[in-house]
């Protein structure tokens, strides 16, 4: 029996989002691409919009993520960083750049 592993890239993402829930702390490990994945798999269910496109790890230009309303047809761009410490001012204006330069007027940091 293979022993689960949540630094992973190949780790199902319902397993990790039941993981996820049941260790906190465990956010920390979890593979940079799988947690996109992750981010991605929460607005989908949660929020009931569809992924339009996301980077996998390819140079993204500051948008990981663009989501697509199901009814409403909004675009969402969503940045996913993981860090210990308080986000600076510059990272969120270099988001806002990023959605000024793809036409988005709509974005989410997580």
């Amino acid at each position: 029996m293979k022993r689960f592993a949540v630094q992973s890239c190949e780790v199902p993402i319902l397993e990790l989002r039941k993981y996820i829930n049941r260790n906190e702390d465990a956010l920390r490990v979890v593979d940079p691409l799988k947690f996109e994945e992750l981010v991605a798999s929460v607005f989908s269910d949660t929020f009931g919009y569809r992924v339009e496109s996301m980077s996998y790890g390819r140079p993204d230009r500051g948008i990981d993520i663009v989501f697509i309303g199901l009814t409403s047809g909004d675009k969402i761009a969503v940045q996913v960083k993981r860090y210990n410490s308080p986000i600076k001012l510059g990272l969120i204006q270099q988001f806002l750049g990023a959605l000024v330069s793809r036409d988005l007027r709509k974005g989410v940091l997580v």
